[in-house]
């Protein structure tokens, strides 16, 4: 059993700020009847989600044994604007999360939606968990940085997410989705490729990520390697 103090300590931050959150506090604290009722984990959740309707609380009332209190329309009015607030601010999150990653360069694109695809591949339920953990944005913050990513950022986290993958589902992981992220971060986006062009991408890109030219040791040692692991690949012309 629970009470409805304890019902009022568990609203967020936001609702506990809001005046009519106050005024439902006061309501409280001025009935004994409210501060002894005690009830049923399953009211305690319709309470908490909002669940019950203007048009039902009599059934409410009668179904629970409660007592016909302002209390509890105001608290399932302040909680259902609260949660249809939620809603509609995560749908405007999503949307522009959305919006800011059809914006990034076609190739990063097909890379994170292959990704999508071989997670569900390997996944018995046809689903993506740690895609969804790991490379799509949670919050509008992570989606104005993927925007300024370099191709070796991506691939980073592609291959942190390869390597989490292989952990989940105890599986190894299909060298040509590596071999794909290999020519990511060289920025060779057509397949057939040769020792001529890996050389020339990697001179190239060199300027970009040498210390000496303002990059970084881990991203031009990844580089490197990156470049080392194409070369000696036989199907090299």
């Amino acid at each position: 059993m629970k009470t409805l103090l304890q019902l009022l300590k568990k609203q967020p931050k936001k609702i506990k700020k809001n005046q009519l959150f106050i005024e439902i506090v006061n309501i409280y604290n001025f009935s004994n009847e409210l501060k002894k009722l005690k009830i049923s984990n399953y009211c305690f959740n319709l309470l908490n989600k909002a669940k019950i309707l203007p048009e039902n609380l009599n059934f409410f009332y009668k179904r629970f044994n409660l007592p016909k209190n302002s209390f509890f329309p105001l608290f399932l009015k302040l909680k259902r604007e609260y949660i249809l607030s939620q809603k509609q601010s995560k749908k405007e999150k999503e949307k522009y999360i959305y919006e800011k990653m059809i914006k990034l360069p076609t190739e990063t694109k097909n890379m994170i939606k292959m990704l999508n695809s071989y997670e569900k591949k390997i996944n018995k339920l046809n689903k993506t968990p740690l895609w969804t953990k790991i490379i799509y944005p949670t919050s509008k913050r992570k989606a104005n940085e993927y925007l300024r990513y370099s191709n070796i950022q991506w691939a980073i986290l592609f291959n942190k997410f390869l390597d989490e993958l292989s952990n989940k589902y105890n599986c190894k992981i299909d060298l040509t989705i590596k071999n794909k992220i290999d020519l990511f971060i060289l920025e060779i986006y057509n397949e057939k490729y040769t020792y001529q062009v890996i050389i020339k991408q990697f001179r190239l890109l060199s300027k970009k990520y040498h210390p000496d030219k303002g990059g970084t040791s881990l991203y031009f040692n990844i580089l490197k390697d990156t470049k080392e692991r194409l070369c000696s690949k036989r199907i090299l012309t």
